[in-house]
This record gives structure tokens, C-alpha cells and sequence, in this order.
């Protein structure tokens, strides 16, 4: 779907509008976490003497002042354990730091008897135990000062982000951040729809094409879909680091922020590197599934070709019909893609791993469960195509349905009736019906298919005109040929009248009904011209008196009923035969 310039502008217009409310968000939460994050003062607890014993292994946290880490707590004191210090020097130093009218300056050491204090005049900031010396394999005055080095640091620090002109500076750095943001991306969408236009333009495409000998080995549109796939993903990697690079650049301008854009930017790099070096590591079996991948893309596109021709009749193999060719090349398509897929697999990360085995014995259950009657259906679909049972197109009669193929796939078989009904049959049940194809003889034999009709008539009418008449209608259709010429069998001689049956020859199987119907007509209208009346007498009566059946249209103009006769005292003269 194409994006007009004018909703990639609003498009746009919404991003910064969405990354303005984000801003505004920051702020908001920044300004009450202030207030709500500042304890009082505890000074009793944090000069008790600390206990003695080895420290917790591992239970440490971290002082923090406006979200950077100063130091880290690793010890007991008293009651309180690491957590509960970390959390009450950090509020202290919020509250410190936050007051114009006190200096780093002021605060100083003062030897207690559980440690050394570090106090601002009367104040109790923090207490640095023996404990806490041993924990970093320190002498305890040593570590005292540095942690009062790093508390005056980090107040100062904090003081300089969170002054007016750091803020104005950050948020006019943002500011123009976002309007670099704003023209790169244009410049980048506009760059990379030049790009994908001018690939899919035909000077390009001509230089796409893979051919040998006048073969083309690979399509000018999977060549050109490939190149328009990759640059899309390099695109869209490309977006990824432009949108991360830009919020973190703006993450790290604000004072609220710029520590979590820190974590943020170090947590991105760690899973890079990560990344990288599971790349590294997996890069012989990715090769090897790039080769597996290369080896089968153009075993396909070589089988193909040769399918191809097949299908054509450039190429021909004894005893390999050409209709079999498309089949044939699906079957192979699938048997390499599967034989592919099974190599590929074992390279594949996490392949023997518990979930993978999981997977493969559910869809085991499933094909073992649902796919015997599938099975059953694809087999016989295989057969069918092999034997040239049928094709798409043919008119066929299976089961006493007869209609047009318009479907012929592994699992089913689908017919039109001439009633524009569509009936399915499953390929096990056509495998195992008698199947009439009435396309083969009219398309292939050459002689054509033979329509078949049977008419009864009585003794007294002549089989030879019987005969002509049947052919002169057979003559009079359509779609019947005159060469081979219709003929007429004369089936059986009942008791009371013969069947005469009529062979005509069609190259039109799709229109049998049709044919049938019109046929049909014709030989009412010649037995008409003829004389002879269309009757199947089963029993012997009086004719005398009664009209003929003959329609008045072919009857002479003088014809009138004959009367009923009776002769007494000599025998009647025998009934005259029609000519």
C-alpha cells in the first residue's frame, strides 16, 4: 500500500506530537517522584554498632541521586539491611542537594565507635562500618574518604544537570534533534523510493535476468522481488538505529533521563554484542544452510526448465506424456523442498532441544491421527494422474455423474453437470469407480466419440427406409460429422415391433445434450416427411377407423381417416405395406 506525502507528513506531525506528550509525561512523573521520594532523617539507626560475622553474599544496593549510582551498600547495620540503607542515603542526599544554601564542602568524617560517620555539622548522612571496609578488602579510613569524595561529586553533578542552564541546553538540543530527525527521515524515504522505483524500472530489469544458452535459469521477478525484499528490511533496519539513535540522544539530554538512556544504550549494546557472538558462533551452520538453500533454489530452477519443455513439447521423453509435466514437477518440488528442509533442520538452533522434540511428536499425533484419509486421497490422486485417466476439461461420467472436469488436484476431483451443478468426488472414490471419458475418443483417436440413440418400430415398415431415415437426421445436426458417415444397427427383434439403433459420430463431447436434443428433433421431422409413425405397438387391434398419428402438417390434403370396414362371407385382402 503507497502512503501519499501528505499522510507522511501527518504521519510525521504525529510523531513529535507523540514524543512532546512523552516529554511532558517525564516531567510530570520526575517532578512528583521529587516530592514523594525524600525520608526523613534516621540518624539513630544508621550509627548503631554493626553486627559481626561474614557479610550476606550478593545482598547489595546501590545509593542513588537523580538516578546515578554512587556507591553501593553491601552490609548489615543494625536493623536495617542494604536495601533499607541505599533507600534512606539516597533521600538524604536528595534533600542536600536540593538545598541552595548547603556545600558539598561542609560535610566531614567523624570517628564513631561503630565506624566512621560522615556528617553536614550536627547531621548524620551515613555511617561507614568495619563491615563495609571488609566487604571491598579496604582499610576503613580510606574507604570513608572515597565515599565522601563520590557523595560531593555526585551532589555537584547533580547540581550542574538539574540547573537552568543545563535545561535550556537540553531542551534546545532536543529541540533540534527532533528537526534533524524530522529532515533525515524525509530525505531517507524519499532516497529509498527512488531507489525501489528505479529497480523495478525495465532498464534495470534487463540486467536481472539469468539466462544460459537462451535458458532463463531464473526469472527477471524473483530477481527483482529478491532486491526489492532485501533493500525493504535494509530500510527498515535502517529506521530502527535512526529512531534509536534520536531517542537516545534525547533521552541522554535530560536531566530526568539521562541515566536511563545510559542503561538503556548499555543494555542495547550488551544484547548486540550477544547477538554478534551467537552470530559468530553460528556462522558455520548458517553457511551451511546458505549452501543447502543455493543448491536447492537452483536444482528447483533447473527442474523447472525442464519441466517447462516438457509441458511444451520442446523436450521429449519416450513414454512421458506432456500433460504429465506440471504434476510431475509439483511432485518434485515437494520431495526437494522436503529433503531440503530435513537437512536444514539438523543446523537449525534449538533443533534437538525438548520443545523442538515436543513439536515434532504433536504433529506426529496429528498426521497419524487425521491424515490416513488424506493419504488414501493423495495416492489416488497420484494414481489418476499417471494413468491418464482424465483430464482438466474432459467430459466424463463417474458414478453416474456426468459433467465437464474442472478441477483435478491430489485430494479431490471436481465436475460440472450440464445443470451448472458442481459435484466433488474424493480421489479414493473416483480410484475405485468405473470412469467413462467421453473427451479421448473425440480428441485423440481421430474417428471422433459415437452418439448412440435407439428408436422402435413396427414389422410393417420397411428396415431400409427405417435406415435412410435415421441417417438423413443424424446428417441434418449440427455438430454430427458426415465422414465417418452415421450408421444404424438393428439392435433386437421383439415381439412386437425392432430396435433400431443410430450411430453418429461428434467431435463436440461438451455439447452432448445438445446434441442429443437436436438429434432428436430430426428425427421426429424425417420420420414425419417419411410416413412412418414413431409407435411401438406391444398388442394387435381394429386399425380400421382411426386417424393416423402422423402430424396434419405432413399429411396429404386430401387425407381423410378411414372408415371403419367390415366384409362378410370372403376373406380381406391383406393389408398393403408401405413403401
Amino acid at each position: 500500500m503507497q502512503i501519499s506525502y501528505r499522510h507522511k507528513r501527518w504521519l510525521l506531525k504525529g510523531f513529535f506530537g507523540l514524543i512532546a506528550v512523552l516529554f511532558i509525561v517525564l516531567l510530570t512523573v520526575q517532578a512528583t517522584y521529587s516530592q514523594t521520594e525524600s525520608p526523613s532523617a534516621q540518624p539513630s539507626a544508621l550509627i548503631q554498632p554493626a553486627p559481626t560475622g561474614n557479610p550476606q553474599p550478593g545482598a547489595e544496593a546501590a545509593v542513588q541521586l537523580g538516578g546515578q549510582k554512587v556507591f553501593v551498600f553491601t552490609n548489615r547495620v543494625g536493623p536495617l539491611n542494604p536495601a533499607e540503607r541505599a533507600r534512606i542515603v539516597s533521600g538524604r542526599l536528595q534533600v542536600l542537594a536540593e538545598q541552595p544554601q548547603f556545600q558539598p564542602e561542609d560535610l566531614r568524617l567523624e570517628e564513631e565507635e561503630g565506624g566512621i560517620i560522615i556528617t553536614n555539622n550536627d547531621e548524620v548522612l551515613t555511617i561507614i562500618t568495619a563491615a563495609d571496609a571488609k566487604a571491598v578488602d579496604r582499610p576503613l579510613p580510606d574507604l570513608a574518604n572515597e565515599r565522601l569524595g563520590q557523595i560531593k561529586q555526585a551532589i555537584r553533578q547533580y547540581r550542574e544537570d538539574y540547573s537552568l542552564q543545563s535545561l535550556a541546553k537540553a531542551l534546545l538540543s532536543s529541540a533540534l534533534a527532533t528537526v534533524l530527525l524530522g529532515l533525515v527521515l524525509r530525505f531517507f524515504f524519499w532516497a529509498f523510493r527512488k531507489l525501489l522505483k528505479a529497480i523495478d524500472s525495465p532498464q534495470v530489469n534487463r540486467f536481472l535476468v539469468l539466462r544460459f544458452n537462451d535458458v532463463e535459469l531464473v526469472p527477471v521477478a524473483w530477481t527483482r522481488n529478491a532486491m526489492l525484499g532485501s533493500l525493504k528490511f535494509i530500510r527498515f533496519i535502517l529506521l530502527l538505529n535512526i529512531l534509536n539513535i534520536y531517542i537516545i540522544f534525547v533521552l541522554r539530554s535530560l536531566p530526568w533521563t539521562k541515566y536511563f538512556a545510559v542503561s538503556l544504550l548499555g543494555y542495547i549494546l550488551t544484547i548486540l554484542q550477544q547477538g554478534w557472538q551467537a552470530f559468530i558462533d553460528y556462522l558455520p551452520n548458517l553457511l551451511s544452510i546458505i549452501v543447502i538453500g543455493v543448491i536447492t533454489y537452483y536444482l528447483i530452477s533447473f527442474t523447472k526448465v525442464i519441466f517447462n519443455e516438457l509441458a511444451k513439447g520442446g523436450l521429449s521423453i519416450p513414454g512421458f506424456y506432456p500433460e504429465w509435466a506440471e504434476p510431475t514437477y509439483k511432485l518434485v518440488l515437494f520431495l526437494t523442498l522436503a529433503t531440503a528442509a530435513v537437512v536444514i533442520s539438523q543446523y537449525l538452533p534449538g533443533f534437538r532441544s525438548p520443545a523442538a522434540q515436543g513439536i515434532s511428536i504433536f504433529f506426529g499425533v496429528l498426521l497419524s491421527l487425521g491424515g490416513a484419509s488424506s493419504v488414501a486421497n493423495i495416492v489416488s490422486g497420484v494414481i489418476l494422474i499417471y494413468t491418464r485417466a482424465f483430464r482438466v476439461g474432459d467430459v466424463v461420467n463417474i458414478n453416474d455423474v456426468m459433467g465437464e472436469v474442472i478441477e483435478k488436484s491430489l485430494l479431490v476431483t471436481r465436475i460440472r453437470t450440464p445443470h451448472q451443478v458442481v459435484v466433488t468426488f474424493p480421489n479414493s472414490a473416483v480410484a475405485t469407480s468405473l470412469i467413462r471419458n467421453f473427451s479421448i475418443s473425440a480428441q485423440e483417436e481421430g474417428t471422433g466419440l459415437i452418439l448412440q440413440t435407439t428408436i422402435t418400430l413396427g414389422y410393417d415398415i420397411s428396415w431400409r427406409k427405417v435406415h435412410q431415415t435415421l441417417v438423413e437426421a443424424a446428417l441434418r445436426t449440427g455438430e454430427i460429422l458426415s465422414e465417418p458417415q452415421p450408421f444404424v444397427w438393428q439392435t433386437s427383434l421383439n415381439d412386437f415391433h425392432i430396435s433400431y439403433q443410430l450411430n453418429a459420430f461428434t467431435r463436440s463431447p461438451k455439447r452432448i445434450p445438445f446434441i442429443y436434443s437436436e438429434l432428436h428433433q430430426h428425427i421426429q421431422d424425417c420420420c414425419n416427411e417419411a410416413g412412418i409413425e414413431i409407435l411401438s405397438p406391444a398388442y394387435s387391434s381394429l386399425r380400421d377407423g382411426n386417424p393416423s398419428t402422423i402430424p396434419a402438417s405432413y399429411l396429404p390434403n386430401n387425407y381423410i381417416a378411414p372408415g371403419f370396414n367390415l366384409t362378410i362371407g370372403q376373406q380381406p385382402h391383406p393389408p398393403q405395406k408401405n413403401n
